[in-house]
């Protein structure tokens, strides 16, 4: 029984949506890398429940705001909640 609790608790899901999250990630990943702008390769994205969270740091306001253009229309991404930062001057 401690098993099937243990799941509940667990914030992966089954094996179907794993993958499922893995492949929203992947091609989230894949939209930042394919841009011109170094700096977006280094972007984490972490998917769950339809919301695609990007983290890590960006030079500028600019970079930020295309980071979370690129990957709004990753399919399967209801929402994007764009936790990057942006240094002071």
């Amino acid at each position: 029984m401690s098993n099937g609790h243990a799941k509940r608790e667990g914030q992966e899901g089954t094996p179907a949506q794993s993958d499922r999250q893995r492949a929203i990630e992947a091609a989230a990943q894949e939209r930042l890398r394919e841009s011109t702008h170094s700096e977006l390769r280094h972007i984490s994205c972490d998917f769950q429940d339809g919301v695609l969270r990007l983290r890590g740091q960006v030079s500028t306001f600019h970079l930020k705001q295309l980071a979370h253009t690129l990957v709004r229309d990753t399919d399967g991404v209801s929402r994007v909640s764009n936790e990057l930062e942006v240094p002071g001057p």
